[in-house]
């Protein structure tokens, strides 16, 4: 199966080619390679970071927008309920006046 064969999979021979010379033309290509994988690998962990910081950017902005909502709906409920006891309150004034 599949597995099996990964299991048994070792990686590429990075030491030496078929022949049992050096892989590399020279110890100045090895180390261009491996120079170029670091180089790779660094720039794929900035990219990471960066990502992760847009990310987190995002959240921010995102938490501030609902909370920005949040607050302009207990402003708007607060209002609704001065306007109900504005409106009660005159038609008690109204109701007193008719009275006397």
């Amino acid at each position: 199966s599949d597995d099996d064969e990964d299991d048994n999979y070792a990686g590429p021979d990075y030491g030496s080619d078929e022949e049992g010379g050096d892989r590399y033309d020279s110890e100045e290509e090895g180390d261009h390679r491996y120079g170029s994988f670091r180089a790779a690998a660094a720039a794929y962990a900035s990219a990471r970071e960066e990502a992760s910081f847009r990310e987190q950017q995002e959240y921010r902005m995102w938490q501030e927008r609902e909370a920005q909502k949040r607050e302009a709906h207990e402003a708007s409920q607060e209002a609704a309920r001065e306007k109900v006891r504005r409106e009660k309150a005159e038609r008690e004034k109204a109701r007193q006046e008719r009275e006397d």
